[in-house]
């Protein structure tokens, strides 16, 4: 943000949001929940921030896109061979990442002394409804 530039209140950011394409608000999700934990955590111990860079993985915006293509097709009933096996491939990815995330999220409640559902609410982690 440039020196005299106002910063945008929480209702025009949050008006942008609901303005944007899915790939813009996954990066603004991720971009936003690594802010707010650097806020709430900023001296953590190494361990926690290798966690927390886990946690906050996500699979590269072209990824998700041609997985949403690809499901879409196969809901249509109109996938290729070719497209259905690479679907299958980007699921198992998917799947691989969030099982690594939530791995992650496990050892730091541990790290922490704490419970998962707890370390999910205070990092706002949700489970997706299509993983």
């Amino acid at each position: 943000m440039e020196p005299n530039q106002a910063i945008p209140t929480t209702e025009q950011v949050l008006a942008a949001v609901r303005q944007m394409n899915v790939d813009d608000l996954e990066k603004v999700v991720g971009e936003a929940v690594s802010a707010r934990a650097s806020k709430l955590f900023t001296r953590l111990p190494d361990e926690e921030l290798h966690l927390l860079e886990v946690i906050n993985a996500s699979a590269p915006p072209e990824v998700e896109q041609r997985f949403r293509e690809l499901r879409k097709a196969f809901a249509s009933e109109v996938i290729s061979p070719e497209g259905y096996q690479e679907l299958l491939e980007l699921t198992e990815f998917r799947e691989k990442l969030h099982v690594e995330r939530m791995t992650a999220v496990a050892a730091l409640a541990k790290l922490r002394g704490t419970t998962l559902p707890e370390v999910m609410t205070q990092l706002g982690i949700q489970f997706p409804e299509n993983v």
